[in-house]
């Protein structure tokens, strides 16, 4: 009974310990996380929180535009779009 409740405590101790906040949308977090034709939205948010803007492109699909992401090896600040395709990433640019 013991061995449980150790294991259990650790189990809630170690939880408490990790990052729940999101990511930081740099060029290589984004590179890393999203897989055009895979990644769905649900996944974008969960990796790098609400977008900075959303708005349909000529097509009717929506587009996501993360502004400011810093690439860290070079300090540059760049922005970020995702076009979708339903409820999946279509196309992504970091520009």
């Amino acid at each position: 009974m013991k061995k449980i409740l150790l294991g259990l405590s650790l189990v809630v101790i170690l939880g408490a310990c990790m990052d729940l906040e999101p990511l930081k949308p740099t060029p290589q977090n984004v590179n890393a996380r999203i897989i055009e034709g895979q990644t769905q939205r649900a996944q974008v948010i969960k990796f790098f929180g609400e977008p900075t803007s959303v708005s349909k492109n000529a097509d009717g699909k929506d587009v996501w535009t993360y502004n400011k992401i810093t690439n860290t090896s070079t300090g540059e600040t760049r922005t970020f779009m995702l076009i979708f395709n339903g409820m999946v990433v279509e196309k992504y640019i970091v520009y």
